[in-house]
């Protein structure tokens, strides 16, 4: 890998990983682990081209009270640079482990995983391939951040010009901490930033688990993403899909976010071409929360501008359960489109049996939009919508709201 390269010419940057990597540290002073094959950091270069390859089992692992660095490995991976144009391949096959294991600790614990992806950098063109397949484990016992991993996406890049993004993920992902923290993981996607025109294409296979507590934590998020676009300038043309299983679980925390995200657009100005599936079962569990949202997105569309054409199926169990606190929202779209200003045609395919439930919990909504149409401003509206899958809302508890839109128009 390179880092602080400032030559402005062309760099071709090539890792190959092959024997195993163990890094411990139980230093009570500031300390981090860091692991770079192929990739680029702080640099700034004209035409850069990526080849980074991890073929080997991996462990950081820091114990013991005081201040501590972040966990991170990049296979292929670029960071805050700028650059021209950029074409990253990352693949990680090797079993990674990351654990923090001492509650004490204080100051940036995140825990960061990425795989031919680029992040925080300006970009004019970029292309990017990332594949991981293995097992992933990131632990946290104590201090602040996030745990992330990305496969192939970018994000927080700015150039204003073409992104193509493609991510490969398979195996089993297991984010788990004692503090409510972020955890995040995406895959083939583009989030934030300035690009003009994004195309995405995300494959999910593995298993992901994500799980936090603690009582009295606040702005607490899970998320997983796959091919999702937001805040793109120009057109979106969106290819993703999930079929393994997807589990996020929390207890304690107020404004919790718990958000799985296939092959959908946000914010974006112009045209807009969105395709999602789901054939795995999603599962997302949230105990004695506070206002908390959870979220399922397939195929859908918020906040564009331009023509937008949905598509979403889901063809696997999606259960989404609450119990206690109150004033928490339970959302389930599945090629829908809300808040648009175009021309709009919306798809939806479910044959999958979704399940809203909410156990002694008080003024919650529960809601499932399938292929409607949600506050549209102009423009002509199209639906096609086909439900042969079984829907559940539940509620005890006090007040509550329960709503079903198969093929609708609301706010046109």
């Amino acid at each position: 890998g390179a880092q602080g390269n400032n030559r402005g010419g062309s760099a071709r940057l090539q890792g190959d990983v092959r024997g195993r990597i163990d890094q411990t540290n139980s230093a009570t002073t500031q300390r981090s682990q860091k692991v770079e094959a192929g990739s680029l950091v702080n640099g700034n270069v004209s035409n850069l081209r990526t080849e980074g390859v991890i073929n080997a089992n991996i462990t950081q692992s820091a114990t013991g009270s005081g201040s501590l660095g972040a966990q991170s490995i990049g296979v292929g991976s670029v960071s805050s640079s700028t650059l021209s144009t950029a074409t990253t391949r990352g693949s990680l096959t090797g079993i990674v482990t990351q654990s923090v294991s001492d509650g004490a600790l204080r100051g940036d614990a995140s825990q960061r995983i990425d795989a031919g992806g680029i992040a925080d950098s300006r970009v004019s063109n970029a292309t990017t391939r990332g594949t991981i397949s293995s097992e992933i484990t990131q632990t946290r016992a104590g201090g602040v951040g996030e745990q992330s991993i990305g496969v192939g996406s970018i994000r927080g890049v700015n150039g204003g010009g073409v992104v193509n993004t493609s991510g490969t993920l398979s195996g089993r992902v297991n984010q788990s901490a004692s503090t409510n923290i972020s955890q995040r993981v995406e895959v083939g996607s583009v989030v934030g930033g300035t690009p003009a025109n994004a195309v995405t294409d995300a494959r999910v296979s593995a298993d992901i688990t994500q799980s936090s507590s603690g009582i009295g934590g606040t702005d607490t998020r899970q998320t997983v993403e796959a091919g999702v676009i937001s805040g793109a300038t120009g057109t979106a043309d969106t290819a993703a899909s999930i079929s393994g299983r997807v589990n996020q679980i929390n207890q304690g925390s107020s404004s919790l976010q718990q958000n799985v995200q296939v092959g959908g657009a946000t914010g974006t100005a112009g045209s807009v071409l969105t395709t999602g599936s789901l054939s795995g079962t999603v599962t997302q569990s949230a105990a004695a929360a506070t206002g908390a949202v959870q979220n399922l997105s397939v195929g859908s569309a918020i906040g564009t501008s331009g023509r937008t054409e949905t598509f979403g199926a889901v063809f696997g169990n999606v259960n989404q359960n609450v119990l206690g606190g109150s004033n928490n929202k339970q959302v389930i779209s599945v090629g829908n489109a809300e808040g648009t200003s175009g021309d709009v045609g919306t798809r939806a395919l479910v044959t999958g049996t979704l399940n809203q439930n909410a156990s002694n919990a008080f003024n919650g909504q529960q809601s499932i939009n399938l292929g409607s149409v949600k506050n549209v401003s102009t423009g002509s509206v199209r639906t096609d919508v086909t439900l042969s899958g079984n829907i559940t809302q539940s509620q005890t508890g006090g007040g509550g709201k329960q709503n079903v839109l198969v093929g609708g128009v609301e706010g046109q």
